[in-house]
């Protein structure tokens, strides 16, 4: 995975293999998924988007299909190509574990809503499910006593209201 040394095209990189995972497209399809992704925070130009998918192509990593509708050449990942996929998978939990465990354990930045809202919403628990079964029970233990927390200034401020 040595193309991951370079941050910039790691992540065009990484946006371009996991798109291609889900199903085969072009180029111009690739920009506007990664822009929606990223909440319009990013959109990277034809030139990049094309020189990531020839470098791509030329590692073995995806195939480039015949020219369609509007000659666009659709792209589909390879055997090689979902390998990699799958090393990125694994690398990506690892690292989502560690930055989990460090965020949960530094109180100061109470991420712990961003933490449970990830895991609920986006159906992350699969991530959760990495840890040993001692570490689930401490996260959730936590995260249930901040929830009984919040909850409580909830009611505090319900009654407060109530009052007036």
């Amino acid at each position: 995975m040595d193309f991951f040394k370079q941050p910039k095209s790691a992540n065009l990189n990484f946006f371009v293999l996991m798109l291609l995972n889900q199903n085969s497209t072009h180029g111009y399809e690739l920009i506007k998924k990664i822009e929606e992704k990223t909440s319009n925070q990013w959109k990277p130009s034809h030139g990049a988007i094309y020189k990531t998918l020839n470098d791509l192509e030329k590692k073995g990593y995806l195939e480039a299909g015949e020219p369609g509708e509007r000659q666009q050449i659709p792209y589909k990942l390879t055997g090689k190509g979902r390998k990699l996929v799958e090393k990125i998978r694994i690398q990506f939990r690892k690292s989502w574990q560690a930055y989990l465990q460090i965020i949960v354990e530094n109180e100061r930045l109470n991420l712990l809503p961003l933490i449970l809202d990830f895991l609920w919403n986006d159906g992350n628990w699969d991530y959760f499910q990495d840890f040993n079964v001692e570490k689930q029970m401490s996260l959730l233990k936590e995260a249930k006593s901040w929830l009984e927390d919040k909850l409580r200034i909830i009611e505090r401020k319900i009654k407060e209201i109530a009052a007036k």
